[in-house]
């Protein structure tokens, strides 16, 4: 990593919890990378010590921020912000790999002839795979997974929210648009950050000229991990859309999300054989109702600062067939 350069800064924060079998092939990448100005963070968000070590020993040039305890995505995120004072900011999940070693350079010139950007993603496969359904965040449509190469023919294009595994976007849009909410420790990142960024008058993308990949196949599929992460899912929905949707927007929504996550809930019992999944769910009710008198509050200052005066975002699509 080059320090002394004209080109813009960069910082690639990374948010790490007992990861070093996917950082033993990301960091590497990373410092790998042409782009002549950045910095690396790794905020650990309480992993075993051995963990800690290993970024340490083994990756002297990276700054590692340690907390004492795991946060979760939102808040572990905010405080590796915290840190980041470049003009620019990767932020990273922990298992995503990104392919293209010039991939600082396509993002900041994107950018730079994109002014009404705020976030902007890549298209990322799992580890093993050649599909894609990361392209893009959308709640008015199924979203299948398709061939990468459908994605990565497209030219770039807009989307209602980026991918939380893989954001791109300009440090001073972060502290306008104000961060991740922290009520829940997942599954209020990214598309929670998308919406507001849009209702203040900006827009999200999805860069397609590079990709990346996911390493972290297993953890989705541990059980432990899915039941932790699904009782958040209808409860972050749900808390979401109540600070930022218009009021006729609403109450559709709420009929249509709920009948969603109900018929996801149902199919996900048969699918992973593990009825326990309903218990998430009915966890996920009593979370959205208690955080209600909070949505209320952040709706009332959303809605104040709010540019467009329809949900517009809801309108997008893909530029392809799905």
């Amino acid at each position: 990593m080059v320090m002394e350069s004209t080109a813009p800064s960069v910082d690639i924060v990374i948010l790490h919890y007992n990861g070093k079998k996917y950082m033993e092939r990301i960091l590497p990448r990373l410092l790998s990378f042409t782009y002549p100005n950045y910095k690396i963070y790794v905020i650990d968000n309480g992993s075993d010590d051995q963990q800690v070590s290993f970024l340490v020993d083994q990756f002297p040039s990276i700054h590692v921020i340690r907390n004492n305890v795991n946060y979760g995505y939102s808040k572990g995120k905010n405080i590796g912000m915290g840190y980041a004072t470049a003009d620019y900011v990767l932020l990273l999940d922990d298992d995503i790999l990104p392919e293209d070693v010039r991939l600082l350079e396509k993002l900041v010139s994107f950018y730079q002839t994109h002014p009404k950007a705020a976030f902007v993603s890549i298209p990322f496969i799992d580890w093993g795979g050649d599909l894609t359904d990361a392209y893009g965040l959308y709640t008015n449509r199924r979203k299948p997974s398709v061939p990468l190469r459908t994605v990565s023919d497209s030219v770039p294009f807009e989307i209602p929210c980026p991918m939380g595994g893989l954001l791109f976007f300009r440090k001073d849009i972060w502290d306008t648009v104000g961060g991740f909410d922290e009520t829940f420790p997942y599954c209020l990142d990214d598309w929670d950050i998308g919406i507001r960024a849009y209702l203040l008058g900006y827009q999200n993308f999805l860069y397609t000229r590079s990709h990346a990949v996911h390493l972290g196949v297993q953890r989705l599929l541990d059980r432990d991990t899915y039941r932790w992460k699904y009782k958040y899912e209808m409860a972050g929905f749900m808390y979401t859309i109540t600070k930022s949707y218009t009021v006729l927007s609403l109450f559709k929504w709420y009929v249509v999300g709920y009948s969603y996550f109900f018929y996801k809930t149902l199919r996900q019992i048969v699918r992973k054989h593990d009825v326990m999944l309903f218990y998430s769910f009915l966890i996920s009710h009593w979370l959205f109702f208690r955080h209600i008198p909070r949505a209320l509050k952040h709706r009332q200052r959303i809605q104040s600062l709010r540019q467009i005066p329809h949900d517009e975002f809801l309108n997008l699509a893909p530029p392809f067939d799905v």
